[in-house]
């Protein structure tokens, strides 16, 4: 995995870090589709998606089937929700 693809992933789990705790579950958090809105965009062309994990392993592959395979930028965007078993 070239150096920014490393870089990338270390800087969205980074960014997921700073999460709120939350209270235990309530009704209302069914109505969310789990996962991140990720957008890649390579060069013009940008594609939008939900990433239920930001787990990849792309080596030379493209992120997304809809784009080529040349250097790209990823962005996630979302709320995570940490629940406390206790």
């Amino acid at each position: 995995m070239p150096d920014r693809r490393k870089l990338l992933l270390v800087l969205a789990c980074l960014s997921f870090a700073s999460a709120v705790l939350a209270a235990p579950p309530d009704e209302d958090d069914e109505e969310f589709r789990p996962g991140l809105v990720a957008e890649y965009r390579v060069g013009e062309r940008a594609v939008t998606r939900i990433d239920p994990d930001v787990a990849f392993a792309w080596d030379e592959a493209a992120p997304d089937s809809r784009l080529s395979a040349e250097r790209f930028e990823a962005t996630w965007r979302g709320l995570v929700l940490i629940r406390l078993e206790a």
